[in-house]
């Protein structure tokens, strides 16, 4: 007997390679090697507490799964394109078996996967041409299994996980070997995930893609994408924003397989050596300049720059501050944003911005002053080094600093303060406005609550792990719920 499973060439089959039947037998075995060995009686649930108990019927349920998956012609030439968006399903699922792709897809293949492909023609108000649409129907495999009946606890971890929603997490802290807890990007909450071999594998910064479900009073994890780096996981929200998927409960579960699209535009970058171009706060390249400039008359060039008002003089180190304030008609200190450094070296005048239009910028005024002419400059591109970051900032200073709680202290309140004030700093990315008028719209408001929660962690400072004010920082604009 046929059921809607049928039709469509089985990946399985023997037109295709042995690579996915084997992978899917490597998954089954994976399921029984990860699982806790422990008889249990499925027809009754675990206690709420049982950690060993629900990861057992994890287990138990995992091999079923598998066992349906490998029976049923689920695996076809039309799944796997829809699930990963083109036609190098197998290659992907090759190539990126370390990353637990092929959980993954059997996650979606699961939960989400509807076989049935029917179009409707639609005539659209004063056209001519209908539109063909398309839609999936039927039942997915865990829609059948729960009708058919299963053990209560696997339908309970069953359903659980059908019910929840993917989403970019990150990782916010780590118990190596015990458990991580994530916060969802995309829709906010945070919840402490109980898996030993994934917590021995991550790092806080990091992202995950995937379901958080509940088991008993624990939540398990399943992956429905690839992992993302911090740099990458803004960039992957707006991908899938741009292939239309809605960032509410609904939309994400609508859309689940975009997920999976995931996996063929993190290959690219892969293949690409991508790494995201690194910006300043104008969005300008990041390539920092050291210009030189020749001067004929070293102390009538500092008594112009003390008679300027975009000028801070920093005695102690003998230099001078090129800013400009964030407002235009502002004139408070704190509301600055620094462009560049100045310093005399002998006959000349040194100057260190990072963006060639910074350095253009700079010429204009500094060759207007008598004697001063520009000689030339040494670049260097943030986005080309290893790092994105200046030899000599990788090395660090020569003499370190002791870290007392004093210190300690007042460093992250500087940074607590600075992320404060970033909240009404203008940015390109926002198209010259600042996070709280982008807050005026919903698509703003969402936006920037995924710009806070994806915040990269501030590195290089020894002794000291700096806490961004993520939570203070949705709460001032209104956004806890987002």
């Amino acid at each position: 007997m046929k059921d809607e499973y049928g039709g469509g060439r089985s990946a399985l089959g023997a037109g295709w390679t042995g690579s996915l039947r084997l992978a899917i037998l490597c998954f089954a075995k994976k399921a029984v090697e990860e699982g806790i060995h422990m008889a249990i009686n499925t027809k009754n649930l675990p206690a709420p507490d049982d950690l060993a108990g629900w990861k057992a019927v994890e287990n138990v349920l995992n091999k079923r799964i598998t066992g349906h998956i490998r029976s049923l012609p689920l695996v076809t030439s039309a799944s796997l394109r829809q699930y990963f968006g083109c036609r190098n399903g197998e290659y992907l699922l090759e190539k990126y078996d370390d990353l637990s792709v092929m959980h993954a897809f059997i996650e979606w293949l699961t939960n989400d996967y509807r076989p049935v492909l029917r179009s409707t023609n639609k005539k659209r108000k004063g056209k001519n041409r209908p539109v063909r649409k398309t839609k999936r129907y039927g039942k997915t495999l865990a829609e059948k299994l729960l009708a058919a009946g299963l053990p209560v606890a696997e339908a309970k971890l069953l359903e659980a996980c059908s019910l929840a929603h993917p989403s970019i997490l990150r990782i916010t802290s780590v118990e190596p070997d015990v458990s991580l807890t994530v916060e969802d990007v995309l829709l906010g909450g945070e919840r402490l995930i109980h898996d030993k071999l994934l917590s021995g594998c991550v790092q806080t910064g990091q992202h995950l893609t995937g379901r958080v479900f509940p088991a008993g009073r624990f939540y398990f994890f399943s992956p429905m994408g690839p992992p993302l780096s911090n740099l990458l996981a803004m960039e992957a929200a707006e991908y899938m924003e741009s292939l239309g998927v809605e960032f509410t409960r609904e939309g994400l579960l609508r859309e689940a397989d975009k997920f999976g699209w995931l996996w063929d535009w993190y290959d690219d970058r892969s293949a690409e050596g991508y790494m995201p171009q690194l910006r300043n706060t104008d969005g300008e390249e990041l390539i920092w300049q050291t210009a030189s400039f020749s001067v004929k008359d070293e102390e009538a060039v500092r008594r112009i720059f003390a008679d300027r008002d975009d000028i801070d003089s920093d005695e102690e180190n003998d230099e001078y501050l090129w800013f400009r304030y964030q407002d235009e008609g502002a004139m408070i200190p704190e509301d600055t944003l620094h462009l560049g450094r100045l310093r005399f070296v002998l006959d000349e005048l040194i100057l260190d911005v990072n963006s060639a239009e910074r350095l253009k910028g700079a010429k204009k005024w500094l060759e207007k002053i008598p004697g001063v002419k520009y000689l030339g400059v040494k670049t260097r591109n943030l986005n080309d080094e290893s790092g994105g970051i200046p030899m000599d900032d990788r090395m660090g200073s020569e003499e370190s600093i002791e870290m007392t709680p004093e210190l300690a202290s007042h460093l992250q309140e500087s940074f607590r303060q600075h992320y404060m004030k970033w909240l009404d700093t203008p940015l390109p990315v926002l198209e010259g406005k600042t996070p709280r008028q982008t807050c005026k719209t919903k698509a703003g408001r969402r936006k920037v609550a995924m710009m806070i929660r994806t915040i990269p962690q501030p590195v290089g400072n020894a002794g000291v792990e700096i806490d961004i004010p993520r939570q203070e920082m949705l709460r001032s604009l209104g956004l806890e719920s987002q």
